[in-house]
């Protein structure tokens, strides 16, 4: 099963990740994707001290501008990752962690589950 970037725009992503865990056969394996929201805003906001934000920021299509903060477009959570951890814990095992695009700018993770039981 493969969620990606779903999680932090849900009311209750502990519904979600309980409903996953029912669904999956013992020892069915879910692959999870979050964006690292703390990081992302961080360098958003460095960005905007540099007045590079606008610039570099601008999208072409429906949508003009990128929001300053991940909040504001559309995300309901910026859990840290332990806090993404704990409530992954209460129906997983985590088997693995990848942090793209480099494990020194995680700017998205990746999260192998393994259904418990």
């Amino acid at each position: 099963m493969i969620c990606s970037e779903v999680l932090e725009h849900l009311l209750s992503p502990s519904e979600a990740l309980k409903e996953m865990a029912r669904i999956l056969e013992p020892r069915g394996y879910a692959i999870i994707s979050i964006p690292n929201e703390l990081l992302i805003n961080r360098i958003k906001k460095i960005l905007i001290k540099l007045r590079l934000f606008r610039w570099l920021m601008t999208r072409r299509g429906e949508y003009r501008e990128m929001p300053e903060r991940m909040e504001d477009e559309w995300h309901l959570h910026t859990y840290p990752l332990p806090e993404w951890f704990k409530l992954f814990k209460r129906f997983f095992k985590i088997v693995r962690l990848r942090k793209i695009p480099f494990f020194w700018l995680p700017l998205r993770y990746v999260v192998q589950l393994e259904k418990i039981g």
